[in-house]
């Protein structure tokens, strides 16, 4: 059967997501009635931790500081444009007036 309906694309995207998703997620068994395995599962925590530190944090960073940047610029050119039209002195529209002539 050959359904392309919404729900069924959605079902569809969704499921490939979740399966690329579990393919990089690491895992660690142990048993809490014998202990065994609970070395490696601390292992892994630590490098969780430190995966987070050197990769994660690092990629965060670098994205607030790129949207900062994109925020500054956008108020910079904003800025500019405004220091434009009171330098050729063009009027302001008034969006109260506007409505008022409609």
């Amino acid at each position: 059967m050959n359904d392309d309906t919404f729900m069924s694309s959605l079902t569809r995207s969704m499921g490939m997501v979740l399966e690329e998703f579990y393919q990089n997620i690491k895992t660690v068994g142990f048993s809490a009635l014998t202990g065994e395995g609970v070395d490696d599962f601390f292992e892994a925590v630590k490098g969780a931790a430190e995966e987070y530190e050197t990769e994660y944090k690092v990629q965060l960073r670098k994205r607030i500081a790129e949207q900062r940047e994109k925020e500054q610029k956008e108020k910079e050119e904003n800025l500019a444009k405004l220091r434009k039209d009171l330098e050729h002195g063009e009027p302001v529209p008034d969006p109260k007036q506007e409505e008022e002539l409609e």
